[in-house]
């Protein structure tokens, strides 16, 4: 403002003044031409400072800037997803089952995890796998609920439900991609759905910001996270595949077996793919982690220039 002033001043001096210049006005639109370059300069070099207070850096080998934070948000996805995909729908189930009987309660229960994976699509534009599994075992149990009433043939219905989603797994396998949908390992897929989004941001050589999902980066840069993902995915299908065999084996094989017999071993059996799933991951998890470290540095160094623009 006071150099508006001074340009006002200096240009109403130059009028009244006619041909003759006098010194004193030579002296002050020098000083004032000083006091111009003064602001400009001092504009130029708040613009960048004004950027760089609104730009957050985080790179891979950095730690989380807000831990807990981001826990609570990690956890409140998680909680939310699995509430709408297997709280809800049990608690459905389990209401409503004596009084409408299995198969409408099993397609009653199948709708919250259908209408999410609906609300995803026209949201966000892509495919809810998880919900989308879900309801589809909701569906196949109801159907096979209908075929017969054998506590025996239901044994196999859960073991048959668990054998699809298994199937579906070693599916994602196969690298499909095309303009609408890119199909990545069911591992992968699943943890990104279980856990928050979280961005990696850093300043690219012509210093513009530039930002890209956490998943995103390690799939692209992380070899050993592609593999673990892949084996994972791998593991995990032929485990739900082999869980369902065994089931067979135990009713149809072993006509010997109680019931309540083959129910037990269906535990153990249950208890132990999970319990490999869950080892076999965390196991995976703490390798990719030292590797993002590693390769996060370098990859820091090469496309990195927070400090240097």
């Amino acid at each position: 403002m006071s150099s508006l002033a001074s340009i006002i001043h200096a240009f109403s001096d130059t009028q009244t003044s006619a041909s003759v210049f006098r010194p004193s006005s030579r002296e002050h639109v020098n000083q004032l031409q000083q006091d111009t370059t003064a602001g400009t300069t001092s504009n130029r070099t708040e613009g960048p400072q004004e950027e760089t207070q609104t730009f957050t850096r985080f790179l891979p080998a950095d730690p989380n800037p807000n831990q807990q934070k981001w826990v609570l948000s990690q956890l409140w996805n998680l909680i939310a997803l699995l509430g709408i995909n297997i709280g809800i729908p049990l608690a459905i189930y389990y209401s409503i089952r004596n009084d409408i009987g299995i198969v409408y309660a099993l397609l009653i229960s199948g709708i919250p995890p259908l209408l999410y994976a609906v609300y995803i699509f026209y949201r966000e534009h892509r495919v809810d796998l998880l919900s989308c599994i879900i309801c589809l075992s909701f569906v196949l149990s109801a159907v096979v609920s209908v075929i017969t009433g054998d506590a025996r043939i239901l044994l196999v219905r859960d073991g048959a439900v668990s054998a699809v989603i298994g199937f579906f797994f070693l599916i994602t396998l196969i690298p499909l991609k095309t303009r609408w949908f890119t199909v990545r390992p069911m591992v992968f897929l699943v943890g990104r759905q279980l856990f928050a989004p979280s961005k990696y941001r850093w300043m690219n050589q012509q210093g513009q910001a530039e930002e890209i999902l956490v998943s995103e980066w390690q799939w692209q840069e992380l070899k050993l996270f592609r593999c673990c993902m892949c084996g994972l995915t791998a593991g995990f299908g032929l485990l739900l595949i082999l869980a369902f065999v065994a089931t067979l084996i135990m009713v149809y094989a072993a006509p010997q077996l109680s019931v309540d017999t083959i129910i037990n071993y269906n535990n153990i059996i249950n208890g132990a793919v999970v319990g490999a799933i869950v080892v076999s991951t965390i196991v995976c998890l703490v390798f990719i982690r030292r590797d993002e470290i590693r390769v996060g540095r370098q990859w820091a160094e090469e496309n990195d220039y927070s400090d240097k623009v």
